[in-house]
């Protein structure tokens, strides 16, 4: 629970932090474009007032520039309280965070727009840092297993097969970036789509009404499931209902780090599964 209340803490600062930067550089953009005007209303005030000795009017764009550097002081503060937040969070206060001023001198109050904006952009890293798992170097040493396995199913899959490992592949990828929620994704696709190439027998159906018991019985029959192993069955039942809850059941869940692991690594089992199912066997293969 403490880690969730961290994971929430880290997403909201995160959030803070690109919606203070969208409206930096919005208000960056505005100063851009209203400096040069404040200028030339100024020029020609002087003009006006050196060619007819009227008294200099309030300008208009000297009261939006005024108005604008106001908005960009009160931004800037908004800004160093995100910034003592972050420092003031254990783990994280070694940051350079830049810290800037509140000033009204248009060069400086330019300048330190700029160190605010990257400021929110280091924020927001290290935000996405503390919010992506962290993968231990046992899940680093099975991954690396599984993409080798890979590697060698895909030497003999068909060239229309070929985007089964291709998913699997991005599976790791993502995994090993902490993407867990993507990586069970396209898992659980690899997953499903094997399941449903798997023919279910006539004999099956009678004697079985359960669909993941009648694949498993295919599988036993034409010897890629060995009969004898009932944790491979279980696994492969398993397997089947995690893949299709994480395709289309409860949008709200998200896959722990573990079970995110498990549906890789059944994919590539599958993947070994429907290579079987094909017929193909490796020694009938030239490497």
């Amino acid at each position: 629970m403490l880690m969730d209340n961290k994971i929430i803490l880290y997403k909201a600062i995160f959030a803070d932090a690109k919606e203070l930067k969208a409206q930096l550089e919005e208000l960056k953009n505005s100063l851009q474009n209203l400096e040069p005007l404040f200028y030339q209303g100024t020029l020609r005030a002087l003009i006006n007032m050196l060619n007819d000795g009227d008294l200099v009017k309030p300008l208009s764009q000297s009261i939006k520039l005024t108005n604008l550097i106001a908005d960009i002081q009160r931004k800037l503060t908004a800004y160093n309280e995100l910034r003592d937040r972050v420092n003031n969070l254990s783990g994280i206060f070694s940051y350079n965070i830049p810290s800037v001023t509140i000033d009204t001198q248009i060069a400086e109050v330019k300048a330190n727009i700029d160190n605010a904006i990257r400021g929110c952009s280091i924020i927001m890293s290290i935000c996405e840092n503390l919010i992506k798992p962290q993968v231990s170097p046992e899940s680093l040493d099975r991954l690396n297993q599984l993409r080798t396995e890979v590697e060698k199913i895909e030497i003999y899959l068909p060239d229309d097969k070929q985007f089964l490992t291709k998913n699997i592949t991005e599976a790791i990828e993502e995994y090993e970036q902490g993407h867990l929620l993507a990586s069970a994704l396209i898992a659980a696709r690899v997953i499903m789509y094997v399941y449903e190439q798997i023919p279910i027998e006539d004999d099956s159906r009678q004697t079985n009404s359960d669909t993941n018991e009648q694949k498993v019985m295919t599988l036993i029959k034409k010897g890629i499931i060995n009969k004898e192993s009932r944790d491979e069955k279980e696994s492969f039942i398993k397997a089947s209902k995690m893949a299709r809850n994480t395709l289309s059941h409860r949008a709200d869940a998200f896959p722990l780090i573990d079970e995110a692991l498990s549906l890789v690594a059944s994919a590539v089992t599958f993947c070994r599964y429907y290579k079987d199912l094909l017929g193909i066997k490796e020694s009938n293969i030239p490497l």
